[in-house]
């Protein structure tokens, strides 16, 4: 029982970080985790099926928290966002796109490849 009501509120924490400044999303995020958890409190608290439920609604509530970003457009006239990020917000370093690995060559081994204006 205490893991589902705190299951619960990490999930409800987690929406009203994510969706703080949007009424009409946050308040549909309440409405789906209220639902959800409603159609599982007729589980038996030792079946394993809790334990899966319980397991995903925390990768939920970590996927919001740190994954979702919502953005305002500024001026309806330019295609300029203002994110609303937060401290927890995951910030990459985009290393994968600044070194890419290299593209395979069309050539075969050992074959030499003409270019075009050759």
């Amino acid at each position: 029982m205490s893991q589902g009501l705190s299951a619960y509120r990490n999930v409800l924490r987690a929406a009203n970080l994510a969706f703080k400044n949007d009424h009409f999303v946050l308040g549909q995020a309440k409405a789906n985790i209220r639902k959800g958890f409603e159609d599982g409190r007729k589980l038996d608290p030792k079946d394993e099926d809790v334990k899966v439920r319980l397991e995903h609604i925390n990768g939920v509530a970590y996927v919001l928290r740190t994954q979702v970003v919502q953005g305002q457009k500024h001026n309806p006239d330019e295609e300029k966002y203002q994110l609303n990020l937060h401290k927890d917000s995951e910030m990459g370093d985009n290393e994968s796109i600044k070194s890419p690995p290299p593209m395979p060559t069309k050539g075969k081994k050992g074959k030499k490849v003409k270019c075009c204006s050759e």
